[in-house]
């Protein structure tokens, strides 16, 4: 429960409160709200069970939220933003030490600049959501919505076979 409560914490409710905070500001100024999430948030996958919860958890706050702007006719945009994995420290580490990839999965990651610029012209262009880059997210959401049995079948024989080799990686529900 611990993890989860973290995840929770840092990846939802500091969203909201800051959201919640600032909504009366942006009212007045027309403003816009950035929401950066992960295609986490829009599919399960191995050994990501609090992350995961905590993106869905984002993203129906704030489609919820949009909804309700919209609604009241608030002039305030929000933007999801659904990035792939990007190439930070932290990216590159998961990616070569937890998961094994090797250097040609490493040099796909997307890269900081490009995805932070993306980022900014969506909010700008106040576009409601976002993925970068686009192909390592929304291919899996649109399997994702079109068949959940297609989905899990995919990660069933492409991603569990690649996870089983990883054994300090398998997630005990926290």
């Amino acid at each position: 429960m611990e993890k989860l409560q973290k995840h929770m914490n840092i990846n939802f409710m500091s969203f909201v409160k800051l959201a919640s905070t600032a909504l009366p500001m942006l009212t007045k100024s027309n403003g816009s709200i950035v929401v950066v999430s992960s295609g986490a948030g829009l599919m399960g996958g191995p050994a990501l069970a609090t992350y995961c919860a905590s993106k869905h958890a984002l993203g129906g706050f704030f489609e919820s939220l949009r909804h309700e702007i919209v609604w009241k006719k608030i002039n305030v945009s929000i933007t999801y933003f659904m990035p792939g994995t990007i190439a930070t420290e932290h990216g590159v580490s998961v990616a070569r030490d937890t998961l094994k990839a090797d250097e040609s999965v490493i040099s796909n990651l997307a890269s900081q600049v490009d995805t932070a610029l993306a980022l900014v012209k969506s909010a700008a262009a106040r576009q409601k959501t976002a993925y970068y880059p686009w192909h390592h997210v929304r291919p899996g959401e649109i399997i994702h919505t079109a068949s959940r049995d297609l989905f899990d079948w995919l990660v069933s024989s492409m991603m569990n076979p690649w996870m089983d080799k990883i054994p300090t990686q398998k997630s005990k529900a926290d």
